[in-house]
């Protein structure tokens, strides 16, 4: 009763250390998930060493925050305190980034409940081999050790998860190892091999249904799902949470391969009719709760009350080295900066998380006719690996949208992510407000296929705005939020007059348009005969240029540092509506001075160096301060404060 080394792992599982172990004698490491019973906990830990696991194999994961001071009776187990329940699968994940740390080519997982016969983890280690990814024992009732609770399951080709023989009598059937569908998360022996090659647990399910996902797509990746006959087990299963039944079969169903819609509304109810007549009426307002949390893609933690939403924060967004394809339309060479930046940020995220990413070219030239580009886009045929992640930067391109969606039909076993970044609806929105309806039709189109796809796919987005405006349309899984990670800018801190007005963008976009129409009209009433040099970079900066007599053009600019600094000031034309121009992240983090709309005061402040236009009307006067100021603004603050939003 002594000993225990409690690691607090608040906030990130990455901060866990390999660990003092020189010389693995064991390959396995124990996992035992703890809610709310730390005498149980105890016992299990006691009964270990019985069964060849040592004390240093094994690690305690808190769900429930009971070993935040320490537990004595912990036996010198290692105890890693989560302070928060991250559910079955994020404990399990959070078990398994331990294994690979230390080396570990096994890991059991246990419940805080289960006994074993004597030899029963011998009998699981024996018999797992290189191409076997769960072994689990024959499961009984601790209550009534002759009666049976599972010998593995079996899914129906409606998602039906069934234990045959359930509560019949325990028959040793001794002989070789029965392949099934999944078995039960009490206790599985599962090779860290397996876990890496499919990603980990899926931590979206955090209750019931987690394991039978996981042994599904370990059957699926080539892997054997195995019970060892004459290994027993003791358990004590509870009553299933109807939340958790109704809103996670239905989307296991809808994510995995081989499998037809479950048939929700025949089990809704029959469930709800047993529940009416047992006078429960709390049970089946919590499944009528779990098909409504199915329909608007919650995840996580059942929510507190029936009309709130759940608080969810995943532990291991990818578990191991998962492979994820980033995909766009066009070629490096040809991208839009803007684009490119958004590329690097996707890359820059997924490798932070573990992941090997590989970028793909889809299509042709990103500036080729639109007919050109949806057919160079159709005739791809990527070869993509089963069991990995694909993530397609769509932004407003219909088409690309439309890519991604049949991507996720064809391949039901890999997870699609389409980087929508700004908010579909506050674009539209924004459209008609400034009375731009040429692109309505392409902004519907895109909206449609959002909607459509977004039951097969996750969006991501570049701030949480973005995804909140857009929620309504969402059916599927919770968006994933990528923020812009700026980069430090070569450009040193100076002091100086500014001869020339630089104007960045993608000069395609309305948003960018409207603002340079604006700066035209503000050069036309220029209070004296020289007004400002104007230079304009980007997208279709060229054409654009060619409309005002007296303006230049860069053309596309690769490498930001190349234009920004020296003796210019930086026109940011966009509003704030969506999204975070890549362009003023750039600039602020060059330490030009800017010229910005009035839209972005709320988020910049009145900081040095920032000047603010309204409309026509005062853009030339906020070009004029800009151009004789003397006072250039450290923009770290500005940076932090625009990337946290």
């Amino acid at each position: 009763m002594e000993n225990i080394r409690a690691v607090n792992c608040e906030g990130s599982a990455r901060s866990i250390g390999p660990g003092p172990r020189s010389l693995i004698v064991n390959d396995t490491l124990a996992v035992i998930i703890h809610y709310r019973s730390p005498r149980e906990v105890g016992e299990l830990i006691s009964t270990l060493p019985k069964h060849g696991i040592a004390l240093t194999d094994i690690v305690v994961v808190d769900n429930s925050g009971e070993f935040v001071n320490g537990e004595k009776e912990l036996f010198g187990a290692t105890c890693l305190t989560l302070g928060r329940n991250a559910g079955y699968a994020g404990a399990a994940n959070l078990g398994f980034e331990v294994a690979v740390k230390r080396g570990y080519a096994n890991v059991l997982v246990l419940t805080q409940d289960v006994t074993f016969d004597e030899g029963c983890i011998k009998l699981l280690q024996a018999r797992m081999a290189p191409q076997v990814g769960v072994v689990a024992p024959v499961l009984g009732y601790r209550s009534d050790n002759a009666r049976l609770f599972s010998s593995g399951g079996r899914i129906t080709r409606h998602g039906r998860t069934l234990h045959p023989g359930q509560g019949g009598a325990i028959t040793h059937m001794g002989g070789e190892a029965q392949d099934v569908d999944w078995a039960d998360g009490a206790c599985l022996l599962i090779s860290v091999g397996a876990w890496r090659a499919i990603g980990g647990f899926d931590e979206d399910y955090f209750l019931y249904v987690e394991e039978v996902d996981f042994c599904w797509r370990a059957r699926r990746a080539g892997y054997g799902v195995v019970i060892e006959p004459k290994a027993l087990a003791y358990q004590e299963p509870g009553n299933y949470d109807p939340y958790y039944r109704f809103r996670n079969l239905p989307r296991f169903t809808r994510k995995n391969v081989g499998l037809r819609p479950w048939p929700i509304l025949p089990a809704l109810v029959r469930d709800v009719t047993r529940f009416g007549f047992k006078r429960d009426g709390k049970r089946a307002f919590w499944a009528i709760r779990g098909v409504l949390g199915y329909y608007l893609g919650e995840v996580g933690p059942r929510p507190k009350t029936l009309l709130s939403s759940p608080q969810y924060e995943p532990i291991a967004p990818v578990g191991g080295e998962r492979k994820v394809l980033l995909l766009a339309e066009g070629s490096r060479d040809s991208l839009a900066p803007g684009l490119a930046r958004r590329m690097e940020t996707l890359e820059a995220h997924w490798r932070s998380r573990g992941a090997i990413v590989e970028t793909r070219v889809l299509g042709g030239a990103y500036e080729g006719g639109k007919l050109a580009r949806i057919s160079a886009l159709m005739r791809q045929k990527a070869s993509i690996p089963p069991g990995s992640t694909v993530h397609l930067v769509a932004l407003a391109a219909p088409h690309v949208m439309g890519y991604a969606g049949v991507i996720a039909l064809r391949n039901p076993d890999v997870r699609v992510f389409a980087d929508v970044c700004d908010s579909t609806l506050g674009q539209l929105r924004h459209r008609f407000r400034v009375r731009e309806y040429r692109l309505v039709p392409s902004a519907l189109t895109y909206l449609a296929f959002l909607f459509l796809f977004s039951r097969h796919l996750t969006s991501s987005y570049i701030t949480e705005r973005d995804a909140v405006q857009d929620r309504i349309l969402l059916r599927g899984e919770r968006p994933l939020v990528i923020r812009l990670d700026p980069p430090r800018s070569r450009s040193s801190r100076v002091e100086y007059d500014a001869d020339e007005l630089l104007c960045v963008g993608d000069f395609r976009s309305f948003h960018v348009r409207r603002g340079v129409r604006a700066l035209a009209s503000a050069c036309q009433e220029w209070p004296n005969p020289h007004p400002p040099k104007v230079v304009l970079a980007g997208p279709g900066a060229e054409r654009e240029a060619e409309r005002t007599p007296g303006w230049s053009s860069l053309g596309w600019v690769d490498d930001p540092a190349d234009i920004y600094g020296g003796r210019s000031v930086v026109f940011c034309p966009n509003e704030n509506t969506t999204g975070v121009p890549n362009k003023l992240v750039e600039a602020l983090t060059s330490r030009s001075r800017i010229v910005c709309h009035v839209s972005f005061e709320p988020l910049l402040g009145a900081e040095p160096g920032i000047y603010y236009w309204r409309n026509s009307n005062d853009l030339g006067r906020a070009v004029r301060d800009a151009l004789v100021a003397k006072v250039v603004p450290d923009s770290d603050s500005l940076i932090l404060r625009l990337t946290s939003q």
